[in-house]
C-alpha cells in the first residue's frame, strides 16, 4: 500500500538501478569487522576471474552492509561487483598497497570506537555480490557483510 511509513523512511520500493557510493572507507585503522554480521574469506582466487561471495535467490532480499579488508600488504587491485535483480549496479576496481579496509555498503561512524551503521539495499529476486584480484592468491581478502531473506 503506497504512502505506509516503510515507503516514506526508505524512499519506496523502486528498483535499485545504481549504486553510485564508490569504496567509501580507505583505513588502516580496525573498522571492527566483527560487529553484527557474516564474515567470510576469499578462499582459493584465480587473477582476473570472478568469485561469488554472496548470492541470494528466489526471493527478495536486503544487503545492509558489505566491507572487505585487505590481509597483507602485496599491491593487487581488487574488484567488486553487486548485481541486483539481473542488473550489476556496483563494478568497481581499487588499487591497494597495504592492509586496507573498505566499505561499500554502510557508513562507518568514527569516535572512540568505529561503528558501522546499515544502509539497506533492497533486491526483489536477486542478489549477487562477486569480487575479482589481479592475482592468483589464497584467503589474501575477508569480507563481512549483512543481509536479509524475505
Amino acid at each position: 500500500m503506497p504512502g505506509n511509513l516503510t515507503d516514506f523512511l526508505l524512499g519506496g520500493s523502486g528498483r535499485v538501478s545504481l549504486l553510485p557510493c564508490g569504496f567509501g572507507w580507505n583505513s588502516t585503522s580496525n573498522v571492527g569487522m566483527t560487529g553484527p554480521s557474516l564474515q567470510t574469506l576469499s578462499g582459493a582466487c584465480v587473477a582476473n576471474t570472478w568469485k561469488t561471495v554472496l548470492s541470494v535467490s528466489g526471493s527478495a532480499s536486503r544487503l545492509n552492509a558489505l566491507m572487505l579488508s585487505i590481509q597483507d600488504a602485496t599491491a593487487r587491485t581488487v574488484k567488486l561487483r553487486i548485481t541486483i535483480d539481473g542488473v550489476v549496479v556496483f563494478d568497481e576496481p581499487k588499487a591497494v598497497s597495504n592492509t586496507l579496509k573498505l566499505i561499500v555498503i554502510g557508513q562507518v561512524v568514527g569516535g572512540t570506537t568505529n561503528s558501522l551503521i546499515f544502509q539497506p539495499v533492497d533486491a526483489a529476486s536477486t542478489l549477487l555480490v562477486e569480487y575479482q584480484s589481479n592475482l592468483t592468491e589464497t584467503d589474501k581478502v575477508s569480507f563481512a557483510y549483512n543481509y536479509e531473506v524475505r
